[in-house]
């Protein structure tokens, strides 16, 4: 047999083996590949790199699984890469590279995210505007909340908003919230050094709230005024001076149990202990609080009405059938 035949036969006997490995797939399916595993990889260590908690925890959000042709691969890992990115941005690894890698496997494909997170960046300072804001008094215990050095990150300003809300409401001015402070952070003047500069700014009152965005943005904001605790009710009705039952109890056990005093500071936390004292009573499901800020000009009060709730009422039945029995047992004695 000559070499021309040779070949000729092999070249049939390659088509061959091809149209049965292919045999009942689509033209598209030969190109599927099939994911298998996923995993977050760091090329470069360094103490301020992501420990393996937070390395299993973005592992978890990759897909595990699923059939993709190669463009679908390609892009797959791409996006991935770009979304690891910009969540470790948002913890503080502001230079952060990721890069996708696929290994082929018989059982199918892995893919790899390959990080190379660089340093951390931290806080360098903290300014905080408060007096514009009538806050002033709140600047030391706000200094404490952002000390320099602590790694910057995305969920810790939000925290920090959060924190500084209820140190204002504890301190009685019911009108902040967390939306009101902005913060500024820089990323240019301390680049060198991997460290922001930030600068907290607390928005003042606005005082129609109701309005649209353009008129709230041209009305100037005023101070967060100390807000007083007002009138009390129970299911929109006073209790002093009534001897019938509101919302299922009676008027001196509103008065037990809720501690509310108008005229007083009124603090965030002013009827956390009487919601609880509430949902003591073996009678009492649920206890919802409505409160409505009053503004009276030169002062704001903040009236509450509480609200009860009962569950469902069992009545415990007891029946007892006494029978008498005068059976003796035994001979009876007498002791003369």
């Amino acid at each position: 047999m000559s070499w021309r035949s040779c070949l000729g036969m092999a070249m049939v006997l390659q088509s061959y083996a091809v149209h049965l490995a292919t045999w009942g797939q689509t033209a598209l399916d030969v190109d599927q590949h099939m994911l298998r595993k996923s995993r977050v990889e760091i090329l470069e260590l360094r103490f301020d790199s992501p420990d393996r908690a937070t390395l299993a925890g973005w592992s978890a959000l990759l897909p595990r699984s699923g059939s993709m042709t190669n463009e679908e691969r390609d892009l797959v890992g791409e996006e991935h890469a770009v979304a690891l990115r910009n969540r470790m941005m948002l913890e503080g690894w502001l230079q952060a590279q990721v890069q996708p890698r696929w290994l082929t496997k018989r059982r199918g494909d892995h893919l790899i995210l390959d990080v190379v997170p660089g340093a951390r960046w931290t806080v360098a300072s903290a300014t905080w505007d408060l007096d514009d804001a009538g806050l002033g008094e709140l600047q030391r215990e706000a200094t404490a909340l952002l000390p320099s050095g602590v790694p910057f990150s995305n969920s810790l300003l939000r925290e920090v908003q959060s924190e500084f809300a209820l140190m204002a409401a504890r301190r009685g001015h019911a009108t902040f919230h967390s939306g009101l402070m902005v913060i500024q952070a820089d990323t240019v003047t301390a680049a060198a050094h991997q460290q922001v500069h930030l600068v907290l700014v607390a928005q003042g009152r606005h005082l129609n709230p109701e309005a649209d965005q353009e008129l709230e943005a041209a009305t100037p904001a005023s101070k967060h005024p100390l807000t007083w605790q007002g009138k009390v009710t129970f299911h929109g009705l006073g209790g002093a001076g009534t001897q019938h039952a509101i919302g299922g109890l009676r008027p001196e056990v509103w008065r037990h149990v809720v501690d509310w005093s108008p005229g007083d500071l009124h603090k965030g936390d002013a009827l956390t202990s009487s919601v609880q004292r509430l949902q003591r009573l073996s009678s009492v499901r649920h206890v919802a609080v409505e409160q409505a800020l009053r503004d009276e000009g030169d002062s704001l009060h903040m009236d509450v009405d509480v609200q009860v709730q009962h569950g469902a009422p069992y009545d415990l039945g007891l029946e007892l059938d006494l029978v008498r029995n005068n059976v003796r047992y035994g001979p009876r004695i007498h002791l003369d």
